[in-house]
């Protein structure tokens, strides 16, 4: 509800006409004069003839005066107060005194009713505005109490609000509160609406949402929602913030963090689906869910929506029972898709993972080796191989038993692990007391110094089994090579195998490289 140009058109013209009417009367006040002058001007209309003759009637009768002077057609008190009586004078005093009174009351009743006027047309209009605010006020309440009717909060027991009306509609700019009770109390939350992005606390374990929307008002009956049902809110007002929070540095806000995005479509900047677009480039559907809030129900924008990777749909003002449902389905499908990925996960560490050792296996060093020999052939670059084996390890299992056999290994593993820590390069168990090490752009003559230290390593360590400190060296044959197309990954094992084949017949605890000595052996 507004006020009309046309009221406000009539109030500005009475206004005006009563200002008129003031100055009117003061015009006409200047041009009646004194008392006198009103006599003389009114006692007759020709101010041209010698003599005038003024009939008064007394208490003894009728009586003629003649004026001396032709110029004075008053009462002139030298001339004619001796010829009079006193009721005489009195009633032609009168007359004049009652001629100038009417004038000053005419005057008096234009000013008076003007005022009147002035008064009547401001009280009135003045309540015009009072009705038209409170009206409008009564229906941003009622349009604010049915979404929240719509979305179940049927049991709002208290709802105020400071609203400011711009442009003839009303916005909410200060606080807003709300309180929701069923049966008891469940929570209650103030806001204020420049707070676009607020985190409410709650238990640790339940999921937390990203709520992305720029109507302060929407974020607000969601919110209210979420948090009655112990979920963990962030509010963001614009997608950039959400991209912010989503793909910042914050470690406590960050899609780890993250369980579902409720998205609004239509926002200012950035839009929904542009939102959803850039978090699909990080994140999979199954990885992190994006329903999105919109009131257009058309076919094109469903389409629009789920060809940017949106998860599901929810229609503003969606209802408590559905947007309940529709989130649910969707966390219990990421739930689950997490505990599949863990469970992949957990499934790919048993299979690629030697079990007495902890370190890879065989299975995992012949496909890691794969992916690595067609990077390299690719690029041209060195690959070196190193094949290690334990010396005389059948002593520990014949002297000592199996177990210290067992240990002997565990003891083997915890040193080449250590031992090969850069990017790209991996040792595994490749079978029995043998490992295989694979340096990645490193020539022969470099991997041949990385197994000396590596030699050195074990030569210097022991093995406490017993009470006994038991001494454990390696053998290791090397061989580097540049992949081409015709070359064969087992070639490259083999000169390795023959060059630890070649240490091991000269004496142990060596270190060698192949195409030198091995391939003369």
């Amino acid at each position: 509800m507004c006020i009309s140009p046309i009221y406000k058109f009539i109030a500005r013209f009475c206004a005006l006409g009563n200002t008129c009417a003031f100055l009117g009367g003061l015009f006409l006040l200047s041009l009646l004069g004194s008392p006198h002058v009103l006599a003389q001007n009114s006692s007759v209309d020709e101010p041209a003839v010698s003599q005038a003759w003024l009939s008064v009637r007394d208490n003894k009768g009728q009586v003629r005066i003649r004026y001396l002077d032709p110029n004075d057609y008053g009462i002139d008190a030298k001339a004619g107060l001796d010829n009079l009586s006193a009721g005489a004078v009195a009633f032609d005093f009168r007359v004049a005194s009652s001629r100038w009174s009417s004038a000053w009351a005419t005057l008096l009743y234009i000013v008076g009713f003007s005022g009147v006027v002035s008064c009547l047309n401001y009280v009135y209009y003045r309540r015009k505005i009072l009705l038209s605010q409170a009206g409008d006020n009564q229906s941003s309440q009622s349009s604010l109490k049915t979404d929240l009717a719509k979305l179940g909060l049927s049991n709002v027991s208290a709802l105020t609000d400071d609203q400011e009306l711009t442009s003839g509609s009303a916005k909410l700019v200060n606080t807003v509160a709300i309180k929701c009770v069923n049966n008891n109390e469940v929570g209650a939350k103030s806001e204020e609406v420049s707070n676009d992005k607020k985190s409410f606390a709650s238990e640790p374990n339940k999921h937390h949402i990203l709520l992305v929307d720029d109507d302060p008002v929407n974020r607000m009956v969601i919110d209210a929602l979420l948090v009655s049902k112990s979920y963990r809110v962030t509010q963001c007002a614009s997608g950039q913030e959400a991209l912010d929070i989503l793909f910042g540095d914050d470690p406590a806000m960050s899609v780890h963090d993250v369980d579902l995005v409720l998205l609004d479509v239509m926002m200012p900047g950035i839009s929904g689906y542009e939102v959803c677009r850039m978090i699909r480039e990080r994140y999979t559907m199954n990885q992190l869910p994006v329903l999105f809030l919109t009131g257009n129900t058309q076919v094109d924008d469903l389409k629009a929506g789920y060809a940017a990777g949106g998860n599901d749909f929810l229609t503003k003002p969606a209802a408590k029972d559905e947007l309940f449902a529709r989130m649910t389905t969707n966390l219990t499908l990421t739930k689950t898709h997490r505990q599949l990925e863990s469970a992949n996960a957990k499934l790919q560490q048993i299979s690629t993972t030697d079990e007495l050792t902890q370190i890879y296996n065989r299975k995992y060093f012949n496909e890691q080796l794969h992916k690595e020999w067609s990077v390299a052939s690719r690029r041209q670059t060195l690959v070196s191989i190193l094949l290690c084996d334990i010396d005389l390890f059948k002593r520990f299992n014949d002297d000592h038993g199996h177990l210290c056999g067992d240990a002997c290994l565990r003891h083997a593993g915890r040193i080449l692990k250590d031992h090969v820590r850069r990017t790209g390069d991996f040792v595994a168990r490749y079978g029995g007391e043998e490992f295989g090490i694979v340096y990645l752009g490193t020539s022969g003559e470099q991997a041949l110094v990385l197994a000396d230290k590596l030699r050195v390593k074990f030569e210097q360590s022991t093995l406490a089994w017993g009470g006994l400190e038991l001494g454990v060296t390696i053998s290791i044959g090397v061989s580097s090579t540049v992949p081409s197309r015709g070359s064969l990954i087992s070639e490259a094992i083999d000169r390795a195998d023959k060059a630890l084949y070649l240490a091991k017949r000269t004496g142990r605890n060596r270190c060698e490289l192949s195409n030198t000595r091995a391939e003369v052996a």
